[in-house]
């Protein structure tokens, strides 16, 4: 059994605790709603909830201006007949993003074991699928987490997507530590755990709010 050199995680439901995400996506809702109702469109938050049930689905092709989320919330405003301007579009997608954001929080073991990872010489990083990267930016710096991270693989930043084997083996490319030596620890059956099998990875399936700390147990059984 290889020696783990190298851990990347996944960041929401890993790192990151899923709260209530039923309020989550009822206060994003709510934010679209007042963002319409600026502009003098008075849409129920109903309305834009079953507008929006397919907002995550469509396919994106690759903007150098804008996010993948951004040009979400483009064509949400361009159905109401609304042209908004490109520097509003960037300020509304952060700040709608932190309405969601709200429901869910850091996970208080996160940095304690980062800090321990590291303390060991063990390489720490993400892998993430979200599309609105500067969200996450300013996230990792907000919770104190980036000093922690090594390498940060943000989908919407190298236009590609887990469970895409091709994500994982740029993770050990940037961190020079090949996939046999690397586990990957994420909550997703197929994007996270089967992805990075796929990319010849060790891997931790984790459930939500459930302690990270047992991680370090996983190491040290490889070592041994």
């Amino acid at each position: 059994m290889p020696v783990i050199r190298s851990v990347f995680f996944d960041l929401y439901g890993t790192l990151f605790t899923y709260g209530n995400m039923g309020h989550a996506f009822q206060a994003w809702h709510q934010t679209l709603a007042n963002a319409l109702l600026s502009f003098g469109k008075k849409i129920s938050v109903h309305e834009i909830k079953e507008h929006c049930k397919k907002f995550f689905t469509l396919p994106i092709a690759p903007n150098e201006e804008f996010t993948a989320y951004e040009i979400r919330l483009r064509k949400f405003f361009s159905d109401y007949q609304l042209e908004v301007s490109s520097t509003w579009l960037h300020s509304f997608a952060n700040s709608s993003m932190d309405s969601w954001q709200a429901e869910i929080t850091l996970h208080s073991e996160a940095i304690p074991l980062l800090s321990a990872l590291q303390k060991r010489n063990i390489h720490t990083g993400i892998i993430s699928n979200f599309e609105h990267a500067p969200h996450v930016r300013n996230l990792l710096k907000s919770s104190g987490l980036e000093p922690y991270l090594q390498t940060i693989i943000l989908s919407a930043e190298v236009q590609l997507k887990k469970p895409d084997s091709r994500i994982f083996l740029l993770a050990s490319s940037l961190s020079s530590i090949s996939p046999q030596e690397t586990l990957f620890v994420g909550d997703n059956p197929k994007e996270d755990f089967e992805g990075a099998k796929n990319a010849g990875m060790q891997t931790y399936l984790y459930k939500n709010a459930s302690p990270l700390m047992p991680i370090l147990e996983i190491i040290n059984k490889h070592d041994s």
